[in-house]
């Protein structure tokens, strides 16, 4: 088969949160292929050397607050890990820009890849962009999920963006519940929407030996911010002061919802362990020692930590996200808890009456899930895991590209609404 030359866009930065994890996977496993890749990414003026120092493959960074886009990166959360501006507040001028340098960089990789395919990142104004700049050449788009919370935020945007991405080949989905609402929302047919799911690295992310507790040791990795549920989840375990716990808080917050994370966990004192953001390795080692990983997030996707963590032989106590799998949640069994989301005044914003409700369901669900940890017992083998990690994730992801290109650019139907 041809070795494809495939170019990846990003226009955030390829180190951080669940879209930077993923390309990193598909770099790799395409060079396990034979594959030629290149990427765009979004990245600091002044880390841009860094990014091309560990980045495997050649790397045009599209420079925020510098001479590229005057201004930080514009982030696909209103509350990133890092240093961002949100789309809704960008001016008319301030969108222009930023498309404009964007289109730099994607046409400067591709005179210089002549790719087969341009894979992007994100159902959103990067992606709208390139599709319209880029016509003749065959494109896919991977949603992560945090596209979809963006259309439904600016409807000003959206309407460009809806109208640029039917020119898309193909749009590659983490879970079938997410294939109906990128159809609702973005009016794709439903032979244009592929399930790919998304992965881990199982050299990494494997069950080992974990120490007898007490402790039971309590692991939460992701930005520390509203929309991951961390201070209901803070506040919860303050109210356990009688069983022997510890949790770990690996990731950043920025603004105001970072401080008030970080401020509810130096509350805990010594029972709450601030790493900060942490290289996969580093995470592996982490989730290894772990018994329980939580995650009490309000909106998501198909959250990659989850499938990390369980692959590394932990119990996980989740939000009931609507993208958890029904494969992965029936073999899981007990090993994986579920707690009701609280009624949302938006997709990722919980109505003030269900604040309260909401801290008491994580308080009597962590009390549970450390006592059934102290209680001990084998680590289970989830079968179903074989089919999320990033080999099995990206030998998907090739049967798109394959099929791409044997359609020869016939751009896909959309359907009327």
């Amino acid at each position: 088969m041809t070795a494809l030359r495939i170019l990846h866009v990003l226009t955030q930065r390829p180190d951080s949160t669940g879209s930077g994890v993923t390309l990193l996977a598909f770099l790799d496993e395409a060079r396990r292929r034979g594959f030629s890749s290149r990427v765009v990414v979004g990245i600091p003026a002044d880390e841009a050397q860094r990014c091309r120092g560990f980045l495997p493959v050649p790397c045009h960074p599209l420079r925020f607050d510098g001479p590229d886009v005057a201004g930080a990166i514009v982030g696909m959360s209103d509350v990133m890990p890092y240093r961002s501006r949100r789309f809704c507040d960008l001016s008319t001028k301030d969108l222009r820009h930023y498309e404009r340098a964007l289109l730099v960089r994607v046409s400067q990789a591709v005179a210089a890849h002549r790719p087969h395919l341009i894979h992007l990142n994100h159902l959103w104004i990067g992606a709208a962009a390139v599709a319209d700049a880029f016509p003749t050449i065959p494109l896919l788009a991977s949603c992560h999920g945090s596209d979809l919370r963006q259309f439904r935020s600016c409807p000003d945007l959206a309407a460009r963006v809806r109208r640029s991405l039917v020119r898309l080949d193909a749009v590659a989905a983490l879970t079938e519940a997410q294939v109906s609402e990128i159809r609702s929302l973005y009016g794709f047919a439903s032979q244009a929407v592929t399930v790919v799911g998304a992965g881990f690295d199982d050299r990494l992310f494997r069950p080992g030996p974990k120490k007898v507790p007490p402790p039971v040791e309590i692991l939460y990795a992701g930005k520390l911010s509203r929309a991951k549920g961390v201070p209901w989840l803070l506040e919860a375990l303050a109210e356990i002061r009688d069983l022997p716990w510890r949790i770990h808080l690996v990731g950043e917050g920025s603004g105001p919802e970072g401080q008030l994370c970080r401020d509810l966990g130096r509350n805990l004192g010594d029972r709450v362990l601030l790493h900060g953001a942490l290289p996969q390795r580093e995470m592996a080692r982490l989730m290894g020692m772990a018994h329980l990983f939580v995650l009490p997030s309000l909106f998501e996707g198909l959250p990659l930590v989850l499938l990390q963590a369980l692959a590394s032989g932990c119990r996980a106590l989740v939000t009931d996200l609507p993208g958890l799998p029904p494969d992965l949640v029936a073999e899981a069994g007990p090993a994986l808890k579920r707690v009701p989301l609280p009624p949302l005044a938006a997709v990722d914003r919980i109505r003030p009456e269900g604040e309260g409700p909401f801290r008491e369901s994580l308080v009597r669900a962590l009390r549970e899930s450390v006592k059934l940890c102290l209680g001990g017992g084998p680590q289970q083998e989830i079968g179903v895991l074989r089919n999320y990690t990033w080999s099995a994730v990206f030998g998907r992801i090739e049967a798109l590209y394959r099929t791409i290109l044997s359609r020869r650019r016939r751009p896909f139907p959309v359907q009327t609404l």
